[in-house]
């Protein structure tokens, strides 16, 4: 009557595993939600630079009314966009190491959305400092 012995224990073994696994996950996740965090941050401060260096070639406008205001005085747009962005990222870093797995998901799913908006933005950085640098090389190769 060995059997019954080992039954329970192996359900035992098995929940632990489980648990194992949910932390592992959960684990994961806050892992993940702490890169793209880190990612978002690092594409905000990319777009504030990228911001700068197109409208202080006369030819763009800030599209953020917010930001229109301050985009010409860098210690101002710095706080803005470096020194805020910075403390909301920690604060929301903390808030999820607090989180259980189904508000983790929708967390991740946010901060992932987040990176998509931001990709966006730098893709249309992009494109706009290659349509201004390829309207103004002749200016820029005739100085050299």
């Amino acid at each position: 009557m060995i059997l019954p012995d080992i039954i329970p224990a192996t359900r035992l073994m098995l929940a632990w595993g489980d648990l194992m696994t949910i932390r592992e996950s959960t684990a994961a996740l806050r892992t993940s939600i702490r890169l793209k965090l880190c990612l978002v941050y690092l594409m905000n401060v990319a777009d504030w630079i990228c911001t700068v260096v197109l409208t202080r070639t006369g030819d763009y406008t800030e599209a953020n009314p917010l930001m229109a205001t301050v985009i010409g005085e860098l210690s101002w747009s710095f706080v803005l966009k470096c020194a805020v962005p910075l403390a909301a990222v920690w604060l929301i870093d903390r808030l999820c190491a607090a989180l259980v797995s189904p508000a983790l998901r929708s967390a991740d799913r946010w901060v992932s959305f987040a990176v998509v908006f931001y990709t966006a933005i730098l893709t249309d950085h992009t494109v706009n400092l290659l349509i201004w640098y390829c309207a103004h090389s002749q200016n820029i190769t005739g100085l050299s």
